[in-house]
């Protein structure tokens, strides 16, 4: 998404959904307190648990931060956690974990179609602000907003 800073296109999305779509939706983060353990980052999950979308901000800059300073091992293990706990993608190798890692570090990041779920997670924790998750959920509501017929011209 050249041109775009996404941190301005997640809080017009997170407006648009408190807007029209949050007094509809119950959702609530369906992940438990020993996943959250796991991460060990010190994100704290219940702080925004009844704002639909700022969990997901809130966490995705909070890694963001972390991962900026982490090292290697920290980095697989937010890496995995992200994929495999968050994400609940858990047929990738410890191998392709760690390539997406050396890969997300890279100056110059290659963005194969293989494994876009899992390895735009990683980006999108890495750099919310240059990267965005698209998995199946991603591509389901960009069909949905396009056949809704959003933006309105």
């Amino acid at each position: 998404m050249t041109g775009y800073d996404l941190t301005e296109l997640a809080g017009v999305l997170s407006t648009y959904v408190s807007d029209h779509m949050g007094a509809k939706s119950s959702y609530k983060w369906e992940i438990h307190e020993n996943v959250w353990e796991k991460l060990k980052t010190g994100f704290d999950h219940e702080k925004y648990s009844n704002d639909l979308p700022r969990p997901n901000i809130e966490l995705k800059k909070h890694l963001a931060s972390y991962w900026a300073t982490a090292s290697l091992d920290e980095k697989i293990t937010i890496a995995t956690w992200i994929v495999r706990d968050w994400g609940g993608i858990r047929r990738n190798s410890e191998t392709t974990v760690l390539g997406y890692v050396n890969q997300a570090d890279a100056e110059r990041p290659a963005t194969p179609f293989r494994g876009i779920s899992s390895y735009s997670k990683i980006l999108a924790i890495k750099d919310p602000k240059k990267y965005a998750i698209f998995d199946a959920r991603v591509a389901a509501s960009l069909n949905a907003i396009q056949l809704l017929g959003y933006p309105k011209s």
